[in-house]
């Protein structure tokens, strides 16, 4: 998908984005980013819009702090400056989520044993 020049540049992370939506699906889109992310720089330039909507829609549905800190690591290696605000909110959301759920988790829990 990402290397095809049938895809227009501006749709390309919207199957990325959809598969990102599930829990499976976000574990394999993390993978795929992470083992094509040269190719990912290379096909849509360092300098687009592309690869700050991607890392944005495939990334901040994650709610475990070790795949923020991955997340995190990740970029900082990857040395992108482009994405760079885009990984922060993207880590920041993700730590967001996983103190909401652990805060919540136990009426999370208790609301659907009611059920």
């Amino acid at each position: 998908m990402y290397s095809q020049d049938n895809v227009r540049m501006q749709d390309a992370y919207i199957g990325f984005g959809g598969c990102a939506s599930s829990r499976v699906g976000r574990d394999i889109v993390w993978r795929f980013l992470q083992k094509n992310w040269i190719k990912l720089v290379e096909r849509f330039s360092e300098n687009s819009r592309f690869l700050i909507v991607f890392v944005e829609s495939c990334l901040s549905n994650f709610v475990d702090e070790k795949i923020a800190s991955q997340i995190q690591s990740f970029f900082d290696s990857a040395n992108i400056s482009t994405v760079t605000r885009a990984v922060k909110q993207v880590v920041e959301t993700i730590h967001m989520r996983s103190r909401v759920l652990k805060r919540d988790s136990k009426a999370i829990e208790e609301y659907f044993k009611e059920k």
